[in-house]
């Protein structure tokens, strides 16, 4: 009977085991992919462009505070995106209402990336004028998810 017992006692633990990592590997992918992309940004600043400590400094600073502005407007842009579509469910789908609901829904996203698109020039005003070409070259780059390498 005891090693009944320890067998379901190790199946248990086994189980929450993998129950937790599953949960870290699944909750923790977004807030990982997002500060590979810093540290992409980052490394690209410094080796490609060659930004010094105070410049690196500054596009920290600018960092954090774009970052939190994002994150404010992708939580309003998703509320947002919602009540277009619970709108054009009420609307039966009309032609008419889809197009209305895309035009909504493409000037959310037209806001977000000219948002997007400021602090990128914010972090461009930051280079002297021998580093902007090879900022112009690469910066887009760094928004990927995947860095290709063949395009550096």
């Amino acid at each position: 009977m005891n090693k009944i017992r320890m067998l379901f006692f190790i199946i248990i633990v086994l189980l929450i085991t993998n129950a937790v990592a599953w949960m870290l590997v699944f909750t923790g992918s977004k807030r990982s992919d997002q500060g590979k992309r810093k540290m992409r940004m980052e490394q690209f600043l410094q080796d490609d462009v060659g930004f010094s400590n105070d410049q690196m400094a500054k596009y920290r600073e600018i960092s954090k505070k774009n970052f939190d502005g994002l994150r404010t407007h992708m939580e309003t842009t998703r509320n947002e995106k919602e009540s277009i579509l619970k709108e054009l469910s009420l609307t039966a789908f009309t032609d008419s209402s889809i197009s209305i609901a895309a035009h909504k829904i493409a000037a959310v996203q037209v806001a977000g990336d000219s948002l997007l698109l400021t602090n990128i020039r914010q972090l461009r005003e930051l280079c002297t004028p021998d580093q902007l070409q090879k900022f112009d070259e690469g910066w887009y780059r760094q928004l990927g998810r995947h860095r290709r390498k063949a395009s550096r």
